[in-house]
């Protein structure tokens, strides 16, 4: 009998974390041990990516292994904006641009272009020093604890998703380590990402440092997935291989057989004012058609209302 193959997932984010993150290496967890694949999925404990999902069951045969990770830059970040609120508090108007929200991510904010006006130079060079420190995110003090967490397990294939980009760091040394294949999925774009809410006077530095090494992680890698084809149309020139097309997908409770699916589903983010207007729209313009009557809208994602589906006719 031919052993499985041993596949191991890098992913920051995973359930029982609510994050819109955690779905996909879940699916692609859960999918492939019904495949017959071995699966290790390599994530960090639940404290690092709330709120969580208190019903969670991890899937079936699916081995989890959940580090710790060294995240100074939390700590700083939190005071920083502990002192703008208590600034705000005391009267003082806060500097346009800047927002606690913006103290996350790829590229730990502070101000924003409109701040430049009101540039604080020991402010700037702290900021400078922490995105420069924190590279390529602030998710890059989790190598350490993921690479001690691993020693002694070897794989196949080692498969890293982003964002954050730090797993593709830890996958491509692991994958070097036990000679296996090495895979990149592409839920966002790296370096192609839109950067909003950000001081390119204060980050732009770091643009090209991610180019490189985002182009070294792609020319080691042997497989490139990625949720558009927009996406994977960004990176061929880039991999030197051609990228697959993966895109999200909708598992439905309903196993029953359909001869014709009447259903949509709609599995990206509410959020930044989106709206699904315009899908109810279409939907309504289709009431004198009998092949658009019953049809029916399923919305599963970030902002969603977790309620039953809406049909047709309620559009």
């Amino acid at each position: 009998m031919a052993k499985a193959p041993r596949l191991l997932i890098v992913s920051a984010i995973f359930p029982p974390s609510r994050k819109i993150g955690a779905r996909r290496p879940e699916r692609f967890a859960r999918h492939l041990v019904q495949r017959g694949w071995d699966v290790t999925v390599l994530t960090l404990r639940e404290s690092y990516a709330q709120p969580l999902n208190e019903g969670w069951t991890p899937p079936p045969g699916v081995s989890i292994v959940r580090t710790r990770a060294f995240m100074p830059g939390d700590a700083l970040r939190g005071a920083a904006d502990a002192l703008h609120r208590l600034g705000a508090r005391g009267g003082q108007r806060p500097i346009d641009g800047e927002r606690a929200e913006d103290h996350v991510g790829a590229f730990p904010a502070a101000p924003g272009p409109a701040a430049r006006a009101t540039a604080r130079p020991l402010r700037d060079a702290f900021w400078r020093a922490l995105s420069r420190a924190e590279f390529p995110d602030r998710w890059i003090g989790w190598k350490p604890f993921a690479l001690a967490a691993t020693r002694g397990l070897r794989f196949d294939a080692v498969l890293a998703t982003l964002p954050p980009y730090s797993p593709a760091l830890i996958a491509r040394r692991l994958a070097r380590r036990d000679s296996a294949i090495f895979a990149m999925d592409y839920r966002d774009p790296w370096t192609e990402a839109p950067r909003t809410g950000w001081d390119p006077a204060l980050y732009a530095h770091l643009i090209e440092r991610h180019r490189r090494v985002e182009d070294a992680c792609l020319r080691s890698a042997d497989l490139v997935l990625a949720t558009s084809r927009t996406i994977c149309r960004w990176l061929a020139p880039r991999a030197g291989i051609e990228p697959v097309f993966a895109p999200n997908s909708f598992d439905s409770r309903d196993a029953s057989p359909r001869t014709r699916s009447r259903t949509l589903v709609y599995s990206g983010s509410l959020a930044y004012g989106r709206s699904l207007e315009p899908v109810l729209t279409a939907m309504a313009r289709l009431s004198n058609d009998p092949a658009g009557r019953e049809l029916e809208l399923v919305s599963r994602g970030a902002k969603a209302h977790r309620s039953s589906p809406t049909r047709h006719d309620s559009a």
